[in-house]
């Protein structure tokens, strides 16, 4: 499984309803978004082109989704013990594929 990573710019996507920054991003500068581009993965909730927010200031605990490195490849895996590059707070799911344009 891979992902790319995308950092997070430091600006406000707040809504007068919902502050995603509140809620999915509790350190912004240890904070980065990733896509998920590997096979769908439902055991651990990913599928592809699925937004992962990950974490690199916590300390990874049995279970989590975690964040490696392998030969310059980011690897979205359960942790099961070693060194991450982050944990996986949060997923946001994308239900609706884009629409194709074939013109």
């Amino acid at each position: 499984m891979t992902a790319q990573v995308i950092p997070f710019a430091q600006r406000d996507i707040e809504t007068d309803l919902l502050d995603l920054n509140k809620h999915l991003i509790g350190k912004p500068g240890d904070t980065f978004g990733l896509t998920f581009d590997g096979e769908p993965s439902p055991e651990i909730g990913l599928y592809p082109r699925d937004l992962l927010i990950v974490d690199r200031s916590l300390a990874p605990r049995i279970g989590d989704v975690v964040i490696t490195l392998r030969a310059g490849d980011y690897i979205v895996k359960p942790y099961a013990g070693g060194k991450v590059w982050g944990v996986v707070t949060h997923v946001i799911h994308t239900l609706r594929a884009p629409e194709l344009n074939f013109n």
